[in-house]
């Protein structure tokens, strides 16, 4: 179990020397919903024993590197990001989240708060909870615990790559929230090293600041999620 710790660690980082722990394992039949005949599909987890902690819903960071698939604000609150080899990684019960569909995001990066949104048996001691279920590329729901342990070591806070420095900057320099601002395609363009993502938009679509950001952004990403997550930049693909 200690990459899964470490993934935890990743996930809810810890805070005051309190480490998140596991409430209710893969496959637990106790504790489920009243008439559920289902095992439990994730593996929940919190900074176990720390109410008040847990209820002051904390941040919650990516598992991993990839593209948001799912942001949802009411159900489940679920959190999904999709991994350059397919596997989507779904954080449930998220109070408020911090990204959207489409989002790059790298491992580590914050992308919500925990909290208890569509969690429909509510214990006061394990208080909110991080429910976090993994996907295989046919989507089929597997253990996430065995899944990780049979990874190699990594870093569980794993340093911000330098791009996202760079990637912030350039969002302030845009101002793309003032009305009829845009950037053509020489913005991205001018980027240093070759760019695949640009050779599949139509050099004549229009291109808006989003869709430049996000066509860079999927350009520094590498060829395998590149490969894995079509990135559109908001123009036409050309023809095969």
């Amino acid at each position: 179990m200690e990459r899964y710790k470490d993934m935890m660690r990743r996930v809810l980082p810890p805070i005051d020397g309190v480490m998140p722990d596991i409430t209710s394992p893969y496959g637990a039949v106790e504790g489920r919903p009243k008439n559920s005949t289902k095992p439990h599909r994730g593996v929940d987890f919190n900074y176990w024993g720390v109410a008040k902690l847990n209820r002051s819903n904390p941040a919650m960071r990516s598992p991993v590197t990839g593209i948001v698939t799912r942001a949802d604000k009411s159900g489940f609150g679920t959190i999904a990001i999709r991994d350059a080899n397919g596997f989507s990684h779904e954080v449930l019960h998220s109070r408020s989240q911090h990204v959207a569909v489409g989002d790059p995001v790298v491992a580590g990066q914050l992308i919500g708060k925990m909290g208890n949104t569509g969690l429909k048996v509510k214990n006061p001691q394990d208080a909110n909870p991080v429910h976090y279920q993994l996907k295989d590329p046919a989507g089929k729901v597997i253990d996430p615990s065995a899944y990780w342990d049979q990874r190699d070591p990594f870093d569980p806070n794993p340093a911000s790559p330098a791009f996202l420095d760079e990637y912030q900057r350039y969002l302030g320099g845009l101002s793309f929230n003032r009305p009829g601002n845009s950037i053509d395609l020489d913005a991205v363009r001018a980027r240093p090293g070759p760019n695949p993502v640009l050779s599949e938009v139509s050099a004549s679509a229009p291109f808006g600041p989003q869709q430049a950001i996000r066509a860079w952004l999927c350009h520094v990403f590498s060829a395998a999620l590149r490969n894995a997550i079509v990135c559109r930049a908001g123009g036409r693909r050309r023809p095969a």
